[in-house]
C-alpha cells in the first residue's frame, strides 16, 4: 500500500500540532512545474513555452483536471478538461493547441505523486476485461452487506405505443425501452472498463458513510447531513463526528480490500489477487484514528 500516498492526502500524518495539512493539487502543480524546468533546461520547446506561461498554471486548474482522473477517464478526457480550463484563461490559441504535451505532462506528475493508486485502478480494470471475455458481469459486495452488480450491456432501444382514454377521448403517447440487442445482450467491454473504478470506490464511500451514520446513531446523533463523501452533523456532535468516521475507515481498510472482495474471481478464474495491504501498512494505518488533518 501506497504509505507516502497516503499521508499526501491526511489519511495518515498530522497527529501533532506542528505538522501542516497536505494539500495533493498543490502537490501535484509542484511536481509539474518541476517536470517542466527539468524537461526546459534539457531544451525541450515544449517545456520553455509553457513554463513561460506558468501563472496560468495554478492550483486550482490542476485541481479541475486532475480529479476526474483516478476514476478511469482517459487521456482525451483529461486533455478536453485541461482545454476548457486553458481556454477561460488563455487568448494564446497557440498554446490551447500545445494542449497534448501539458496533459502528459500533468499525467506523469499525478502517476509519480500516487503510483498505487494507479496500481489499484489498472488491477480492477483488468479484472472487468477478464470477465467481459466470457461475458459475465463484476459483482462485489460493500462492507454493509449492499451487493453490487456492474453489468453494462449492448441494448437497444425500441418505441411503444400506448393508448389511454380519458373521458371518452383517445390519447396515444409514446414510449421509449431498452432491450438487449440482437447479440443477446453482450457485455460492454469498454463501458465496464470505464466504470469499474468509479463505481468501486463510489460503494466504499456509500458504505463507509452508512457505517459512520450507524456508529453515531448508537452514539445518540440522530441529525446529518450527507452528500456523497461529505459528512454533517450539528456542531455539537463534530468531536463524535471526528471520531467516528476515523473509526469506521479504520475498520474497512485495515483489510485487504481487492483482495478479499473479489477473492471469488480469483479463484473461479485462477487469477492471482495483488496484495496491496502489508503489515506495515496496517500498523500505519492505526495513526489514522489520531490523524489531525483527515476530515475537516
Amino acid at each position: 500500500m501506497d504509505i507516502e500516498g497516503a499521508g499526501t492526502v491526511n489519511i495518515i500524518g498530522g497527529n501533532t500540532d506542528e505538522e501542516s495539512p497536505q494539500d495533493l493539487y498543490s502537490s501535484i502543480h509542484h511536481k509539474v512545474t518541476e517536470i517542466l524546468r527539468q524537461e526546459a533546461d534539457s531544451g525541450d520547446i515544449n517545456a520553455i513555452t509553457w513554463l513561460a506561461n506558468i501563472e496560468s498554471l495554478d492550483r486550482e486548474m490542476i485541481k479541475k483536471v486532475v480529479m476526474p482522473l483516478p476514476y478511469g477517464i482517459g487521456f482525451s478526457k483529461m486533455k478536453k478538461n485541461l482545454e476548457d480550463e486553458l481556454i477561460l484563461r488563455l487568448q494564446t490559441s497557440n498554446l490551447i493547441a500545445n494542449s497534448s504535451y501539458l496533459t502528459r505532462t500533468i499525467r506523469d506528475a499525478i502517476t509519480k505523486s500516487l503510483p498505487k493508486a494507479f496500481e489499484v485502478k489498472d488491477e480492477l480494470v483488468s479484472l472487468a476485461t477478464y470477465l467481459s471475455k466470457y461475458n459475465l458481469p463484476i459483482v462485489w459486495t460493500t462492507p454493509t452487506g449492499f451487493q453490487v452488480f456492474q453489468d453494462i450491456r449492448n441494448k437497444t432501444n425500441e418505441r411503444i405505443r400506448a393508448t389511454v382514454y380519458i373521458k371518452g377521448k383517445a390519447i396515444t403517447t409514446f414510449y421509449t425501452i431498452q432491450a438487449p440487442d440482437d447479440s443477446g445482450g453482450k457485455i460492454v467491454t469498454l463501458e465496464q472498463q470505464k466504470k469499474i473504478v468509479a463505481n468501486f470506490i463510489h460503494s466504499f464511500d456509500a458504505a463507509h458513510m452508512m457505517l459512520t451514520i450507524n456508529l453515531l446513531l448508537k452514539k445518540g446523533v440522530k441529525s446529518f447531513a450527507t452528500i456523497h463523501d461529505s459528512f454533517g452533523v450539528h456542531s455539537l456532535n463534530v468531536e463524535k463526528l471526528n471520531q467516528m468516521i476515523r473509526r469506521t475507515f479504520y475498520s474497512i481498510y485495515k483489510e485487504r480490500v481487492l483482495d478479499n472482495t473479489f477473492a471469488d474471481y480469483y479463484i473461479s478464474f485462477d487469477g492471482e489477487s495483488s496484495s496491496f495491504i502489508s503489515d506495515k501498512w496496517k500498523s500505519t494505518l492505526r495513526s489514522v484514528l489520531a490523524a489531525k488533518y483527515f476530515f475537516s
